[in-house]
């Protein structure tokens, strides 16, 4: 793996009368635009740089490549991927073990953060989520400032960098450790949901098809058990036509 450098030592290696150029042109999800940037993504605004430096050039999209070569694991990934799966899973259940009223949000990214390190990860793979009470409706909360009160469910979103690879998993518990009447009944919802789609993974499938059978299967359940309250149902069903359950796109 080559030094990082700058993007304009980068436009230095590249010839002026360069005919293609590749470099990955797929939409940054996670990068909002910036004012060094001149309000413009990071793509948008280094492939305005790449054009200057060669104008000539016909710019292709590196993704397309780069892709489907993500998808193809040796097993020496497999495994770095696997260990890092098991740091986050036993980086959250330490922190719900710490968990409780009048611990701070930025506390449990701390213990998270410990056991990351602790266990040969270079810390976290990106900033950590810890929400707590109202703030688990805001889908990337990163402030972290919050103080747990008795009754609040808090969700966890953290994975260590470990040897450059990390891990997605999402967490919600309750801060004092029991879950309320409808708490269980929405939570219990979702690790149905969660164990219909773990049993439908297997070789040879889509991740659509996946998440088509098992919100199929769930849509049977909610019709047959149903919900205390209409507007758990709504929420139920709602969720089963949301497409990141399972994974992010490569």
């Amino acid at each position: 793996m080559e030094e990082v450098r700058s993007p304009e030592e980068l436009l230095g290696d590249i010839p002026e009368d360069a005919e293609i150029i590749y470099m990955p042109l797929r939409p940054e999800f996670h990068v909002p635009p910036g004012p060094l940037s001149g309000w413009k993504t990071r793509t948008e605004y280094l492939r305005e740089k790449v054009q200057e430096r060669a104008p000539r050039a016909e710019i292709r999209d590196l993704s397309l490549i780069t892709a489907p070569l993500r998808l193809l694991k040796s097993d020496s990934e497999v495994e770095v991927m696997r260990v890092a799966g098991k740091l986050t899973a036993l980086a959250v259940t330490e922190a719900m073990r710490c968990a409780g009223p009048g611990v701070m949000e930025y506390q449990l990214a701390a213990v998270a953060d410990y056991i990351f390190l602790v266990n040969g990860a270079k810390g976290g793979g990106y900033n950590p989520i810890v929400a707590s009470g109202p703030n688990i409706w805001y889908g990337h909360y990163s402030r972290n400032d919050r103080r747990l009160q008795d009754g609040d469910l808090v969700l966890m979103d953290y994975a260590p960098d470990y040897k450059g690879y990390t891990s997605d998993i999402g967490r919600m518990f309750p801060a004092n450790g029991r879950y309320s009447r409808w708490q269980r009944e929405l939570y219990g919802f979702v690790v149905e949901y969660h164990k219909t789609l773990l049993k439908r993974i297997r070789a040879g499938v889509t991740a659509e098809e996946i998440l088509e059978g098992a919100a199929e299967e769930m849509r049977r359940l909610v019709e047959k058990v149903g919900f205390s309250k209409p507007a758990y149902e709504k929420a139920a069903r709602g969720m089963l036509t949301f497409k990141g359950h399972l994974s992010h796109s490569v």
